[in-house]
């Protein structure tokens, strides 16, 4: 498998573990310092991650739909340039779409395999 694809595969990976809820796969995407910059805080590393996650509201669901993917290598990685939409729900209201984001994922080779250093967004609209 190409590095492209994994990186790929590690960015779809981490959304799909965050709709399933799968909270401890979600921070497990991250490195050991890695960050995420998400609803006006600064959450960090894996556990720190996978405990927040594990706070959302047990009748709340999400679907995360990456598209236009754009993937760079740097000196000590790669950046992968995304858009994002979410959609979410409470209880038994069907899925809505939420808001769609332009995300920015710095991603390192960490321990034999690529883990998240940083993950930023910028909202680029809400629906109603």
């Amino acid at each position: 498998m190409n590095e492209n694809q994994q990186v790929a595969d590690l960015v779809i990976g981490f959304f799909r573990a965050l709709d399933e809820r799968d909270d401890r796969a979600a921070g497990d995407a991250f490195a050991p310092d890695g960050i995420w910059h998400r609803q006006g805080a600064a959450l960090t590393g894996p556990e720190g991650i996978a405990e927040v996650l594990a706070a959302r509201p047990a009748d709340r669901r999400s679907v995360h739909v990456v598209t236009n993917m754009a993937i760079s290598p740097t000196s000590s990685g790669f950046v992968a340039r995304y858009y994002l939409t979410g959609y979410v729900a409470s209880g038994d209201v069907p899925l809505a779409p939420s808001a769609i984001l332009d995300c920015r994922d710095e991603i390192e080779a960490r321990d034999g395999r690529l883990r998240i250093r940083l993950k930023t967004s910028k909202l680029l609209g809400h629906f109603h």
